[in-house]
C-alpha cells in the first residue's frame, strides 16, 4: 500500500483490494447508522459513500447483505487472565468478534509472579492482529497485611513498569479505601501515575458525595464497579468515566434512565471477566453491544 494509492483508489483511477458492499455504517462520528459502500487499500480505508452511490471497482468484493459495519470494538478494562487463555488464543477467539484493540489489567498473574507475570502478558502478546496495550496493575497486592501474594508493588516497582513497551497507565486503583485515605503506598502510586501524566484506571465500590470527590481529584477517571443508575450518574457529574458491564442492561429500568440522560460521551462498555463458556456462546465485547 502506499500513500499514492489510497488517494488513486479513493478517486476510482484504481481498483480498491477490498469492497464492501450493501452495508449498513454505524458512523461514530454523526450517530447515525445508514446504507453504505466502503473501499479499503491495504489497511486504509479510503472509500465511504452511500450504498450504490458509486460503482466500487476492486480486487475483491464482499456483499453485507445489510449487515452492520461497525468500527473495531475497543476494550478498555479486562482481564485475559480470566478467560483461562494466552494472549494469542483469546486474539483467537474475540478478534471475530469485532474486538480489535484491548487495555488489559494483569493483576491476577501479577499477585502470582510478580513483574515477570506482567512481562510475560507483554512478551507472549507481541506483534498479534489484535492490538493489546497493558496498565500496570496498582494492588499486589490489593491490601498490604490482608492477601497472600506472590509479590508486593510499591511506587518504584510501577514506575519502572510505566517505561516498558505498550504500557500506556496504572490499571484499576482498587484500594479505594487507601487512596481517600492517603495511606502511604497507594498514594505514593497513584502520584507516580500522576507526574507520568498517564491513564489512572478506578475502581471503587459505591462512593458517593465528598469521598467519590476525593477519590476523582486524584485524576483516576473511571470506574466499572458500577450497580445502579444514581451512582453511574454520579460519577458522570464528576467527569468520571462510568464503565458499564453487561449485567447492567439486563435491568430495563437502568437502561431506561441511562437513556434519559442527553450525553453518553462518558459512558464506556467494558466486559471485565469473560469466562471461556461465556466467550464461546456469547462473543466478547459485541455481546454488551
Amino acid at each position: 500500500m502506499s500513500y499514492e494509492n489510497v488517494i488513486k483508489a479513493a478517486m476510482g483511477r484504481i481498483p480498491f483490494d477490498l469492497a464492501v458492499i450493501n452495508a449498513q455504517l454505524v458512523n461514530v462520528f454523526t450517530r447515525e447508522i445508514y446504507g453504505a459502500d466502503i473501499g479499503i487499500v491495504g489497511d486504509k480505508i479510503a472509500y465511504v459513500g452511500p450504498t450504490g452511490f458509486e460503482k466500487l471497482e476492486a480486487i475483491e468484493t464482499i456483499d453485507a447483505k445489510e449487515k452492520y459495519a461497525v468500527p473495531g470494538l475497543i476494550d478498555s478494562h479486562l482481564h485475559i487472565e480470566s478467560s483461562m487463555v494466552i494472549p494469542t488464543r483469546f486474539a483467537e477467539a474475540v478478534l471475530p468478534h469485532g474486538t480489535t484493540t484491548v487495555a488489559v489489567d494483569p493483576h491476577e498473574i501479577a499477585n502470582v509472579l510478580g513483574k515477570e507475570g506482567v512481562r510475560l502478558m507483554l512478551e507472549s502478546s507481541k506483534g498479534l492482529p489484535l492490538k493489546v496495550y497493558v496498565l500496570v496493575p496498582t494492588c499486589v497486592p490489593a491490601l498490604l497485611g490482608v492477601e497472600t501474594a506472590g509479590a508486593t508493588f510499591f511506587a518504584e516497582d510501577v514506575e519502572e513498569m510505566l517505561h516498558w513497551e505498550r504500557v500506556i497507565g496504572l490499571a484499576e486503583i482498587m484500594d479505594y479505601p487507601g487512596v481517600i485515605n492517603l495511606h502511604d503506598r497507594i498514594t505514593n502510586i497513584v502520584k507516580t501515575g500522576v507526574r507520568a501524566n498517564v491513564v489512572l484506571d478506578g475502581h471503587h465500590i459505591m462512593l458517593r458525595n465528598r469521598e467519590l470527590c476525593a477519590y476523582a481529584s486524584t485524576g483516576i477517571d473511571a470506574n466499572h464497579e458500577n450497580f445502579e443508575f444514581n451512582g453511574v450518574l454520579e460519577e458522570m457529574r464528576v467527569g468520571m468515566y462510568a464503565k458499564l458491564r453487561k449485567n447492567l442492561f439486563f435491568l430495563p429500568e437502568f437502561v431506561k434512565q441511562l437513556n434519559s440522560i442527553p450525553d453518553h460521551q462518558n459512558i464506556i462498555f467494558v466486559t471485565d471477566d469473560v469466562l471461556p463458556d461465556d466467550l464461546h456462546a456469547n462473543g466478547h465485547l459485541d455481546d454488551t453491544v
